[in-house]
C-alpha cells in the first residue's frame, strides 16, 4: 500500500535523512550543485519548512519530493525515488500531493528536468493538464552539457 506523509520532525526525519544518504548523486547530477552544498544550505530551509513528501509503500520509504519556496514561487524542486522502484509513478503520486499542499501558497513554479528524464517530463506535463496551469517551457544546455527543460507554471487565469 502507498502512501504519502509530510515531513515531521522527530516523526519520520530519520526516514528521510536515510532517503537524502541515498541520493546524493542524483541530487548532484540533477541540480549540479555539490551535495554537501546542498545539506547545509537548502536541506536546513527545507525542513524548518517542512516542503518535503516521503512516499512510502508497506511502511518502507521509497522516494521524496523537495520544494524550496521563496516569495510565494517554488524556485527548486527535486523528486527521488529509490532506483528499484523506478518507472512505477511514483513521481508524479509525490508532485501530485505537493501540488495538493501548495497550490493555494505559490503562484509560481519552477522546475528543470533533464530531457533524458521521459518520465518525469511525461509526469510533470500529465499535472499540469489536470490542473489546468498556464506555463512555458525553456531548453538550456546544463555546466555538464546535458539538454534540460525548464518549467515555469502558473495557475491558469479565469
Amino acid at each position: 500500500m502507498l502512501s504519502v506523509q509530510q515531513f515531521t520532525f522527530f516523526e519520520n526525519s530519520s526516514d528521510f535523512d536515510t532517503l537524502i544518504k541515498k541520493s546524493f548523486k542524483d541530487i548532484e547530477s540533477a541540480n549540479e550543485v555539490r551535495y554537501s552544498d546542498f545539506v547545509k544550505n537548502f536541506l536546513p530551509i527545507i525542513k524548518k519548512e517542512k516542503t518535503a513528501f516521503i512516499l512510502y509503500e508497506n511502511d518502507r520509504a521509497i522516494g521524496y519530493e523537495i520544494f524550496l519556496i521563496k516569495n510565494k514561487r517554488i524556485d527548486f524542486s527535486f523528486s527521488y525515488i529509490i532506483p528499484e522502484k523506478r518507472g512505477n509513478n511514483f513521481s508524479y503520486i509525490l508532485r501530485d500531493e505537493a501540488i495538493i499542499h501548495f497550490i493555494d501558497k505559490v503562484s509560481t513554479i519552477h522546475t528543470s528536468v533533464n530531457k533524458s528524464n521521459k518520465p518525469s517530463i511525461k509526469s510533470i506535463r500529465k499535472l499540469i493538464q489536470k490542473y489546468n496551469c498556464d506555463f512555458t517551457i525553456e531548453e538550456f544546455i546544463s555546466k555538464k552539457g546535458d539538454k534540460y527543460e525548464k518549467y515555469t507554471i502558473t495557475k491558469r487565469s479565469d
